[in-house]
């Protein structure tokens, strides 16, 4: 580079530029065709060979070290290496090879065809061991080109054999799943402490016995209604015991919950009742005139508990292979679209849940997200699952700050979705009395 002219050819002394060069790498290709393409480029670019790199540099306004022009350097060094004076071998020395900005790979070919890799790297941003894996791997390709000329480069295997043991280590998550669905875990739940506080909100505080008393009589008015195993039941109601309770019904025959988010317009609501066609809608008699206009589901109004229920668990009980609920996606890109998520797929995701962060008998967890949301499902089942008590946030507080503040302000041990909070003051009307705080984090 910026050597022009047969002056310039023949001059003695050091006369190097670089500039920097794009790369557009295509998988199915073989070396030779990249080769090829590259010098293509190399030949463009030494129209341009004059125009120093410090002068690119400085009228793209990229000043100091902190947005450099290029990053690798590729330097082949193809130098004659065996100095003869009359019968008298010279030896050389490279005494310095100048500052490096990110990284350079010398390549040296001798006049035998051997061939020797160096690599410069800038101390501040490559460690040594980073630079020797680096080296394996480029011996690691150099002999599978030498084998396979012709191989596509998207083919040639980047990782060394210990890289290889190591990646595969990592991914040794496989384990067991119990054949167990979100209704038998919960029904094993509330038989082994049946009087622990399971549920609550600003009216209600319900044990694990009077919430399977519960939410057994629901599903018995729903199985009346004609609800089966793999049916969807569509819910529209705040947030509240109801709520909960509505869920964990229609898991508990083997059909599937379509949460509806009445904060959403009637249009998309709409949609999502057309799309899904669920065989019943769990509502109140204060929202059912939304839903008026969709003749095709059946309303079941859920706006108090059953004051003596007496059911018994469902006849026919759901498999892990069975839906348990629907969640919409944003629509974002287009239409909304429904995706349904079974009872095998959730529960292990609850026992993994569980297993990382474990929750105790005596946490206490908030449901403050929306039912439209996927990251509600942990909230509505993962504490009862394992003995713990959900607590109902207020309707719309997810909204509030200031009502979070103050359920935050009970002395619970709170898990909510991706954190888990302790804090202490005063009780807040309606909600159980706070314990003893157990964690400050999680």
């Amino acid at each position: 580079m910026r050597r022009i002219g047969s002056a310039a050819l023949c001059a003695t002394g050091p006369v190097i530029n670089v500039l920097p060069m794009a790369v557009h790498y295509d998988p199915t290709q073989p070396l030779s065709a990249l080769a090829a393409q590259l010098a293509g480029e190399v030949k463009k670019m030494r129209r341009h060979q004059r125009y120093d790199a410090e002068q690119v540099q400085r009228d793209l306004g990229r000043l100091g070290d902190g947005d450099p022009l290029y990053g690798p350097v590729i330097n082949l060094k193809m130098f004659d290496y065996q100095l003869d004076f009359a019968g008298v071998e010279g030896i050389t020395h490279q005494l310095a090879s100048g500052p490096v900005r990110d990284l350079e790979i010398a390549i040296y070919i001798n006049e035998q065809g051997e061939l020797t890799l160096e690599l410069l790297a800038n101390a501040e941003r490559y460690s040594e061991s980073t630079l020797i894996r680096h080296a394996s791997r480029f011996a690691l390709l150099l002999d599978q080109l030498a084998e396979q000329p012709q191989r596509a480069l998207g083919e040639l295997d980047l990782l060394t054999a210990e890289e290889h043991v190591q990646i595969a280590g990592i991914n040794q998550t496989a384990h067991p799943v119990p054949a167990e669905t979100l209704a038998s875990l919960l029904a094993q739940q509330a038989a082994r402490t049946p009087d622990a506080p399971a549920l609550a909100d600003a009216t209600h505080q319900l044990s694990y016995r009077e919430m399977q008393q519960q939410l057994y009589a629901l599903a018995a008015d729903l199985s009346a209604a004609g609800v089966q195993r793999g049916d969807i039941v569509a819910v529209a109601l705040p947030r509240s015991v109801h709520l909960s309770l509505a869920l964990q019904a229609i898991v508990s025959l083997g059909a599937a919950y379509l949460p509806l988010d009445t904060g959403y317009p009637d249009e998309r609501l709409q949609l999502m009742l057309e799309d899904a066609a669920p065989k019943t809608l769990i509502t109140s008699v204060e929202l059912s005139a939304r839903f008026s206009a969709i003749d095709s589901v059946k309303q079941l109004h859920f706006d108090a508990l059953y004051t003596a229920p007496d059911a018994p668990p469902p006849a026919s009980e759901p498999t892990p292979q069975d839906g348990a609920y629907i969640i919409y996606t944003s629509g974002s890109t287009g239409r909304p679209k429904g995706v349904l998520v079974g009872h095998e797929a959730i529960v292990n995701r609850l026992l993994w849940m569980q297993d990382r962060y474990p929750l105790q008998a005596d946490d206490v967890v908030l449901q403050k997200t929306p039912s439209s949301f996927d990251v509600s499902v942990w909230e509505f089942f993962w504490p009862l699952l394992v003995g713990a008590q959900l607590v109902m946030a207020p309707p719309e507080a997810h909204r509030d700050p200031e009502a979070l503040q103050q359920l935050f302000a009970l002395q619970y041990s709170a898990a909510l979705s991706r954190s888990a909070l302790v804090a202490g003051g005063d009780s807040v009307a309606g909600y159980p009395e706070p314990a003893e705080p157990k964690r400050t984090s999680r």
